[in-house]
This record gives C-alpha cells, structure tokens and sequence, in this order.
C-alpha cells in the first residue's frame, strides 16, 4: 500500500483511467463523453472502496457522501483532480475521514463540536456548485486547523492518563520488588510476632518508598536490604547461647535502632511513630539480652500486587504487527455496539492495550492476549486513516504500491519523450527527453513541497 507521504502523485491518472474503465462507460472510445464517463466510473468506484476500507460512522458517512455531487462536477471539469493527493477536494476528503475516523454518537455533547465542524466544512464546500470560484483549499485548511486543535487536546489528556499509569505501574513495581525482598528474608527465619508486624507494616511501607524515591540500585535500597537482613538474624532465638553470639548481640543493639529510623522513611513525618516502631525492635532485643524467652513463628508472606502475581506472562500474546500505540480499532465489545478507540499506552506489567476515546478519555483495557484474539477472530478491526481518499483514488486506477507508481512515472515519461520526438517538427513540441525528465522532477518536488505545506500549515 502507498503511504500517506507519497501523495499527492507526480502525474495523472488519465490514461490507467481511460484504458480501465473506458469500456464501463458503453459509450464509443470517439465519442467525447466517454473520457468523461470513464472518469466518473473511476471516482465512483474509488468512493465504494474509500467508504468499505475507511469506514466512519453512518451518521457522519451519510453527511460525507453529500460531497459525491461536487467531487463528479470536479472530476470532469478540473484536471488536477485526475492526480490523487492534488485537488483540494482530495486533501478536504482526506482531512474530514482522518478528523472523524473516532466519533461515535456515544461521545454524547462532547462530540458535537467536532460533528458540527464537519458538516460546516461540508456545507460550505457544497457551495462550489453555485459558486465556483468557493476557495475548496482554505476550507480544508480550516479543517485541518480545527482538527489539529481538537486532537492536541485529546492528546493532553491521554497523556494525563499515561502518566497517571506510568505513576500507578510504578508503585506497584516498587510494592512487589519490596515484597519480594522481605519475604525471601521471612523465609529464612521464624521472628517474635511484634517483629513480623513490624516487617509487614512500617519497614514494607518504607522499602517501597526507597525504591520509589532512590531506585532498586541505589546504595539506599541495598542498605534497607542488609538491614533487613541484620534486623532477622538479631531477633534469632537459641538454646545454647554462646558468648560471642551475645558480644555480637550487643554491638548490633546499639548501631541498628539508628538504622532503622534512618530508614523508616514512612514514619518520617512522625516522630511518636517512628520511636513506637523502633521500640518493639528495641524490646525484643531486651528480651533477648536478658534471656527472657520469646516466641517465634512464621510469618504470612506480603501478598504481591495483583499485575504480579504471574511472572513470565509479560509480552506474550500480541500482534505487534497489527496492534501499536497510536493505531484506531473497531472493537466489538460485550456492551454490544461497537467501539471506535485508540490504543494510548501498553501496561507491561498487566501486558494490557490501554484505549482512549476521540476525546482522550480511558474506554477500554484488554489484555493483549486477549486483543490478539479478537483481531484473528475479526471482532477488533483496525481503522486506518492518512490520504485515506486519495489511496482510494489511485487504488481504484490499479496503484496500490511503490512499484505500481514507479510504473506509472516511467510510462508518463516514456509517452511525454515519444510525442515530442516521434512527430518531428509537426509536433510542435521541441522538449527533449532530458527536459522531460526534469518536468517530471518539477511536478513531483511540487507534488512533495505541498504534502509538506498540508502536513505542517503556517
């Protein structure tokens, strides 16, 4: 398929539509009309495929299929429009099927503004056919100005939801990563029950805002897990208690109190707590010095976020070729009507598409696996947009890729040299093919200079 960059074309149609459709027209190859009749074969056929393969919403659809009238007037009448990406009822179509490729009637007032900017446009181009010298270009510009806005908007606002999941991914990571590390330390000992509430409580809260705040390679997060480490070993009953388990009890009694609160970050902010959660470590340790027996026993495992329960699922079960951010689906839902919507952002740890709305707005979350099944089974559809009319019309003419331009460029050239070596001087045409050539390049650097001008207005 030909990108949207490649439009407008740097020649016409005229002659793939002539020889394809001349005899669709049943009028004699003669007969003036009949070069007319091909060209509204063409543009006819080229619109039923542009409706089937860019499909909007029937109420929007049926507004757009007003402009059939004018796009037949134009066809006949203006030669630009034989060259797809050219006339600027092309780039107006192309706009209006890009702008409107997300409304649905359940976007409710908010997409009002955006339908009643298409059907001004509509209306207004309509008056060409009373008033011909109507300025079709200013009105795409227009359009294309206001969709622009529109879609900054929307842009704002799925970006909000992005950073909010980025925000939320992140915290959950730190949870599990901070779980995972104290419970791996829980599974090595048997603790009094205060010191599991602790561990459980306070220090989880605090490891998960070290890993927040300094990161899992900071020398703070492996501090916080030798502590971990050091807090356990000290709160170990035994038997037969030698001396240099207490010599070594005693040293860690008077540096770790310091340690913790250094690291207590989630009681930071107060002082009581933070003294009341150092006092039960402080107690046990009491205890343990004055051989006063406490219990131990297994603590229950911090429960992991639910996005990380099941490693190794992560990635698995896309179609990266089909599904990406910034691609619009058709999704047929279990609510019934079908959902126009845009994938925004891919949750790695959940592996879920996150879907917005036209307006920017969370409609949908899947899990890939789960999107990949839809797609296969045709009930999620991608939605494609981008010159998507001017495809249409160099489709219908039988271009559909690089190589099929490629030979409509070199036949152009190749009939241009031929006219104007093959009839001597009766041409009346001195061009040489080198200078046939560099017309061809001038069209299509013309051709090039316009796609930016639409792509990038002001």
């Amino acid at each position: 398929m030909l990108s949207a960059r490649q439009f407008p074309l740097p020649v016409s149609l005229n002659g793939l539509i002539q020889q394809q459709f001349a005899e669709e027209s049943g009028k004699a190859s003669e007969d003036p009309s009949s070069e007319q009749a091909a060209v509204l074969h063409w543009l006819r056929a080229a619109w039923r495929a542009w409706e089937g393969q860019y499909p909007l919403e029937s109420t929007l659809a049926q507004e757009v299929r007003r402009l059939m009238p004018l796009a037949e007037a134009l066809a006949v009448a203006e030669p630009d429009f034989l060259v797809p990406g050219r006339h600027p009822l092309h780039q107006l179509l192309d706009t209006l099927q890009a702008a409107a490729i997300g409304w649905q009637p359940r976007l409710g007032r908010a997409g009002q503004g955006l339908e009643q900017q298409l059907r001004t446009a509509i209306d207004q181009a309509l008056a060409w056919l009373e008033q011909p010298d109507t300025d079709l270009a200013a009105i795409g510009a227009m359009l294309r100005a206001g969709a622009v806005k529109d879609g900054a908007r929307a842009q704002r606002m799925a970006q909000r939801l992005i950073e909010a999941e980025q925000g939320r991914q992140k915290k959950s990571a730190a949870a599990a990563m901070a779980a995972r590390m104290i419970n791996a330390a829980l599974e090595k000992f048997e603790v009094p029950e205060p010191i599991g509430e602790f561990l459980t409580g306070p220090w989880y809260e605090s490891a998960c805002l070290a890993l927040l705040k300094f990161g899992a390679d900071s020398p703070e997060w492996a501090n916080m897990t030798a502590t971990t480490e050091t807090l356990l070993d000290s709160v170990q009953v035994s038997d037969t208690e030698q001396s240099e388990r207490r010599q070594h009890l005693f040293r860690v009694v008077t540096v770790l109190p310091r340690e913790l609160k250094r690291a207590l970050l989630s009681l930071h902010h107060d002082k009581d707590a933070l003294d009341e959660a150092v006092a039960l470590v402080e107690f046990a340790h009491l205890c343990l010095l004055r051989r006063q027996p406490l219990e131990a026993a297994p603590v229950d495992p911090l429960p992991l976020p639910p996005d990380h329960e099941a490693d190794g699922e992560q990635g698995e079960g896309s179609d990266t070729d089909t599904a990406a951010v910034g691609q619009w689906f058709l999704v047929q839902t279990d609510a019934g009507e079908p959902l126009r919507a845009r994938i925004i952002f891919r949750l790695e740890e959940e592996n879920q598409w996150l879907f917005s709305n036209a307006l920017g707005i969370e409609v949908l979350r899947m899990n890939c696996r789960e999107f990949a099944r839809l797609l296969a089974e045709g009930n999620a559809v991608p939605l494609l947009r981008g010159a998507s009319f001017s495809r249409s019309l160099a489709a219908a003419a039988g271009v559909n890729s690089e190589s099929d331009l490629q030979a409509l460029v070199a036949t152009a050239g190749e009939a241009a040299t031929g006219s104007s070596t093959g009839g001597g001087s009766d041409s009346g045409s001195d061009e040489t093919e080198e200078q046939e050539q560099a017309r061809l390049r001038r069209e299509w650097d013309e051709a090039r200079r316009l796609q930016q001008e639409r792509e990038h207005p002001g």
